[in-house]
């Protein structure tokens, strides 16, 4: 069942029968931010972060095609976080947009990357926001993650896992969080189910097979990078005990042109759990 928001939601066919659901707030005539959510996220992800900025700034955010209210559909590429990047690309183009602040949460802050290091004409900055990417994977600890990650791993989960896992990205999960794990348990009640868990496997198995580690020194524009010092996702702790998320956050010296800002009393859901210093870093960085 499609989610439902509490912006108006518009529509973009990126191929026939295909579309990709997108929120359009703020001022037309606005400086751009565009947001990318993460795995097994939505335009939800960027609700406090749109409250705060729209009245100055034109919001858009997307759900990833196969995601929220997008058609429940798994693009056919090989690469598909590349294929997301292309959708992107089209849609922003279709809209004529430019100088657009890229803005990517986890999964979606690999996405931007991608995006970004096709340096494409409409893109003036980057901001990435707990970025996956930065931590890298032997090929043996891909398989182990892909493993787990598998269709039938998320058709299997029971709502004290899939509450479990919410949990794991915040530090205080707020009360309004409540309506993200509703459409994730109403989910499992729907005909194209099957189709979430496979574009959520397939995603996973994207971000392992499109490494973008060493490329970060070939980003050439302003970049600001935030991760929440409490963390619980990246890195992981399974399979890099002793790694921290200072020392992948630390990743940020190889772009050029970056700066890095720890946040407090937020974990990997950083633009939610402590959206004021968030929302104040991203205005900081988009006025300068």
């Amino acid at each position: 069942m499609a989610q439902t928001y509490k912006y108006p939601v518009h529509h973009f066919e990126y191929q026939p029968g295909q579309t990709m659901a997108y929120i359009d707030e703020g001022p037309t005539d606005a400086p751009v931010l565009f947001m990318i959510h993460g795995l097994g996220g939505s335009i939800k992800h960027w609700y406090p972060t749109i409250e705060a900025l729209s009245s100055a700034h034109r919001c858009i955010a997307i759900d990833l095609p196969g995601y929220g209210a997008s058609t429940p559909y798994l693009l056919s590429e090989n690469d598909l976080l590349n294929a997301f990047s292309q959708v992107i690309d089209q849609f922003i183009s279709s809209l004529n947009l430019s100088e657009i602040v890229l803005t990517g949460h986890s999964m979606g802050g690999q996405i931007a990357i991608i995006t970004t290091l096709k340096k494409p004409t409409w893109l003036k900055s980057l901001i990435l926001a707990a970025p996956a990417g930065f931590e890298t994977f032997s090929d043996k600890e891909k398989e182990l993650l892909h493993s787990l990650t598998t269709p039938e791993v998320f058709q299997s989960q029971t709502e004290e896992q899939i509450r479990a896992a919410f949990a794991l990205n915040f530090v205080k999960q707020p009360s309004w969080i409540e309506e993200m794990i509703q459409d994730r348990l109403d989910m499992r009640a729907s005909e194209h189910f099957e189709t979430y868990c496979k574009v959520r496997s397939e995603a996973v198995n994207g971000m392992l097979s499109h490494p973008v580690r060493d490329r970060l020194p070939l980003i050439d524009v302003p970049t600001l990078v935030l991760f929440g010092r409490e963390d619980k996702l990246i890195p992981n702790t399974y399979l890099h005990p002793d790694l921290t998320v200072s020392k992948v956050a630390g990743g940020y010296q190889d772009i050029p042109n970056a700066k890095l800002h720890m946040l407090e009393s937020a974990g990997h859901m950083l633009q939610i759990d402590n959206s004021t210093a968030f929302n104040e870093h991203l205005l900081t960085f988009i006025k300068n």
